[in-house]
């Protein structure tokens, strides 16, 4: 998340956080019986805080630092409202599961659940400080108290709750999280298509001329050329075909998908693909294959176009076999989880880094010498046309695993 982001969040946060501060001083004193330096003692507090937090977030320095300082106070501040307003009974323990909430979707996901154990710790000290009377008037011993059994039965629950609302806070971010980068770089993908088609076709039309033209002196000089004149034509040629094949490949990006969508045997299609392969895996040196599919023959049917979908395999077990120049392992396999069966082509080559991965299905991002970076943006093209996704493990020195997810039959 992005310095600019995050503190507009913040100011988003800030602003809120000052509407429910005037809602709960209104209630605070209509409707509980609060002591009044509670009451008004608190937004009073607040309202200073509030006035810090936006000082601090103009800065743009230690953002983060900032949102768990605001949580922190704005998890003290409920349990105090708890106390006062019925403890382990407390309508108001709810707000808990606000501020975890808000924590999930200003920070990371994982803050989530970091923010609703927070919670359940400050819950269960005010529950204890209440019922054990140290800091009340009343001389009440939590531990011989007769509500013990329900103090513990609705403090577990209420906990349980708070860790319950931070796993579905994170779950729920980071599937938004997945959904928003997914349409972004779809919206990226078009824009780049519409502009790319076009561009395409105003310079292979002149490119083509330009080698045929290169061939035609070639041929018409023939022994009037010195080495190196020859070796200088050879080189626009070979320059020229390659800018024909990057334009093809944008083309094909460019053009919408019209699939012919029926009912594919993934087994079979993945046996395929290895015997288009055959005479590149025998060229591999230290390269062993682990059919995992072949154990799963029975049931595997996807609804996919058979020609498509076999290109994205061969394109990402060509990747696999590329990572791996010195050797390695190539495993395949072949899963169904949730109503979709997954494709499984996993390497233990060379890997990548996190910041690689977060581009790699752009266009025109490559790793590969001489590579054109179009491979991986069609594949992910494709599958997203089917309704599917390709998702990404990798690390740098252990290898990658590309997994791709397809509604099944």
């Amino acid at each position: 998340m992005t310095i600019s982001v995050l503190a507009t969040k913040l100011r988003k946060v800030i602003l809120l956080r000052l509407f429910m501060i005037a809602f709960f001083l209104t209630a605070g004193v209509v409707f509980f019986d609060i002591p009044p330096f509670v009451s008004y003692g608190i937004p009073t507090f607040f309202l200073a805080l509030s006035l810090v937090y936006l000082l601090w977030a103009v800065t743009q320095r230690a953002l983060t630092v900032l949102a768990y300082v605001q949580i922190f106070f704005d998890l003290a501040a409920i349990s105090i409202l708890v106390y006062y307003t019925g403890s382990v009974d407390s309508v108001l323990a709810t707000l808990y599961a606000l501020v975890i909430m808000g924590a999930g979707s200003l920070l990371l996901p994982k803050a989530a659940m970091a923010v609703a154990v927070m919670s359940c710790l400050f819950f269960s000290g005010t529950v204890l400080l209440k019922f054990s009377g140290f800091c009340s008037s009343e001389s009440v011993l939590f531990f011989v108290s007769p509500n013990y059994w329900y103090v513990g039965y609705m403090l577990n629950l209420w906990n349980i709750v708070f860790l319950l609302t931070g796993y579905l806070t994170a779950r729920l971010v980071r599937t938004i999280g997945r959904m928003e980068k997914e349409v972004t770089l779809s919206r990226s993908f078009s824009l780049l298509g519409e502009m790319t088609t076009h561009l395409a076709h105003e310079i292979k039309n002149p490119l083509m001329s330009i080698s045929g033209s290169i061939e035609l002196l070639s041929e018409e000089l023939g022994a009037k050329l010195s080495g190196d004149q020859v070796k200088l034509m050879d080189a626009i040629v070979q320059e020229s075909q390659r800018l024909k094949e990057l334009l093809d490949e944008v083309l094909v990006y460019a053009k919408p998908e019209a699939l012919q969508i029926s009912k594919v045997d993934l087994s079979r299609l993945l046996d395929e693909a290895f015997v288009l392969l055959e005479a590149r895996l025998q060229s591999r040196r230290g390269i062993s294959v682990e059919y995992l599919y072949r154990e799963k023959r029975r049931g595997a049917f996807a609804l996919a176009d058979a020609n498509r979908l076999k290109q994205v395999c061969l394109n990402l077990i060509v990747n696999a076999l590329e990572a791996m120049p010195g050797g390695g392992v190539l495993r395949v396999n072949l899963e169904k989880r949730r109503g979709q069966f997954r494709i499984i082509i996993e390497d233990t080559g060379i890997g990548m880094d996190r910041d690689f991965i977060k581009n790699l299905f752009v266009p025109f991002k490559s790793s590969k010498t001489g590579g054109t970076g179009m491979g991986l943006a069609i594949a992910h093209k494709i599958i997203h046309a089917h309704g599917g996704r390709i998702q990404v493990k990798s690390r740098r020195g252990q290898g990658t695993r590309f997994t791709v997810c397809l509604p099944s039959a």
